[in-house]
């Protein structure tokens, strides 16, 4: 019994010291929970951050995606544009040469038609030319037998 009796006094002391102990350790622990819940804060924000960050490059690569694809559009509709100037171009020169020879024909025959019309009318102006001549003999012949008449008549009433 008395050892017993001896014992208790060590073993409260033993409590009372673990019991500090414990106390002290709470208050660790209460401080690592206050220096970790901003640190927690910190680390939350950095994961926003992350994730914001990724957001953006999902964004950015799509982006870029995007962009290249139109590149590719940009690149076929030139293309595309470039043919269709240079075939015009080719059907434009086709026209013009089927025009230019076109209107070398034309010139051709109004040149033609214009030498034949000159042939004909030469001959028609040396025609005209004669029949007018012939014309004024026949005035004059007319204008001779006129008076020749008359002179006819005068005789014959002075005859008469």
């Amino acid at each position: 019994v008395f050892s017993a009796e001896n014992t208790v006094p060590s073993a409260d002391s033993t409590v009372f010291s673990a019991d500090s102990t414990i106390s002290t350790a709470d208050s660790t622990v209460f401080l690592a929970d206050c220096t970790a819940s901003p640190a927690d804060k910190t680390v939350s924000s950095a994961d926003s951050a992350d994730s914001t960050a990724s957001s953006a490059d999902k964004t950015v690569s799509s982006a870029d995606s995007t962009a290249s694809s139109a590149d590719k559009t940009v690149s076929s509709a030139d293309s595309t544009v470039s043919r269709l100037f240079s075939r015009q171009h080719h059907l434009f020169s086709r026209q013009h040469r089927i025009v230019c020879r076109q209107l070398s024909r034309l010139h051709r025959l109004f040149s033609r038609q214009h030498r034949l019309l000159s042939r004909k009318h030469h001959p028609l102006s040396r025609q005209h030319r004669l029949l007018s001549r012939q014309h004024h003999l026949y005035s004059r012949q007319h204008c001779l037998l006129s008076r020749l008449h008359r002179l006819s008549s005068r005789q014959d009433r002075l005859l008469s």
